[in-house]
């Protein structure tokens, strides 16, 4: 992962590790396809071409909007799911990445923040070896599936493994 894995210039930091539950209002067939050309994160929380926090009554909202501001800063290692689970993608996102993209769900207009990715791969049970492990990792961190980062450095640690062995084996290109 080389470059990828830099600190940003001036800050020390580096990229984040994020787990997304992609957006339901999506429809189907426009989700997989932004996911198939790399297209992660698909906030809305109808703040229009904003990431301000304070434009959102939700705490999980508002700090979902934040993370992303963060990524858009520092890059981002990103673990993303359908809400059906049927569809696990890994992603890097380089710091810049962050795009604002209009959409029509067919009730009113809307503008995703999404991020383009510079890295992505779907992963499946039968083409990853430790999914079953990422899986209860997941599900034990369900409730934070928005756009969350992991706090822990424990559960950072697990996910760069489980990200780099998903790389390791040509899975995210």
């Amino acid at each position: 992962m080389g470059e990828n894995t830099t600190t940003v210039p001036g800050t020390g930091e580096g990229p984040m590790f994020l787990l997304n539950r992609t957006w339901s209002a999506i429809r189907d067939d426009r989700l997989v396809d932004m996911l198939d050309e790399g297209i992660i994160g698909h906030l809305d929380f109808g703040t229009m071409a904003s990431l301000n926090p304070e434009m959102v009554d939700s705490s999980a909202a508002a700090g979902a909007l934040k993370n992303a501001q963060e990524a858009s800063r520092r890059g981002a290692y990103v673990v993303s799911f359908t809400e059906d689970w049927g569809r696990v993608q890994f992603s890097y996102v380089s710091p810049g990445s962050l795009r604002f993209d209009p959409y029509d769900n067919n009730e009113e207009d809307v503008i995703l923040k999404n991020f383009e990715a510079d890295r992505t791969g779907v992963v499946t049970k039968s083409n990853f070896s430790s999914y079953d492990e990422l899986m209860e990792d997941v599900l034990k961190n369900k409730q934070r599936l928005v756009w969350n980062k992991f706090n822990d450095s424990s559960e950072r640690a697990a996910f760069r493994r489980l990200f780099m062995e998903a790389d390791s084996l040509g899975l995210v290109q």
